[in-house]
């Protein structure tokens, strides 16, 4: 599921599923991060996400999984942060967060280059 601009709210699963994030995850944050509160909650007390606390969730995420930092050290990063992309960047770098990288080593980029080779010296032939 990609993140876009026209929804105001989004349900813990579909902001687990945009972030790549598990729920439960997302529920044991809330107990250590104050930065990160719910927007809304329903009547059944299901929680309702906008893009500020997506933000929040995707700088936590960035700091805990991709700098590996620890938690503590992730609430002092995050005492005075305020979420502060404008909605269009931020739409932009989550959706291409999660595309997949393209990951190549030595070994990979010779079998790319022999097969290219090939291909050139069949449609060499085929002319």
């Amino acid at each position: 599921m990609d993140l876009v601009k026209e929804r105001l709210y989004y349900t813990i699963g579909e902001v687990s599923s945009i972030l790549g994030l598990n729920p439960s995850t997302i529920r044991y944050w809330e107990k250590y991060f104050s930065a990160l509160k719910p927007s809304k909650r329903t009547g059944t007390s299901k929680r309702k996400f906008d893009l500020n606390d997506i933000q929040t969730l995707f700088r936590i995420r960035t700091i805990l999984k991709d700098e590996k930092r620890s938690i503590k050290k992730a609430q002092a990063i995050l005492a005075d942060w305020k979420p502060d992309m404008n909605p269009e960047d931020f739409i932009r770098t989550v959706n291409e967060s999660r595309r997949p990288k393209l990951v190549l080593n030595a070994g990979k980029c010779d079998r790319i280059k022999k097969i290219i080779s090939e291909i050139r010296t069949h449609l060499g032939k085929i002319q």
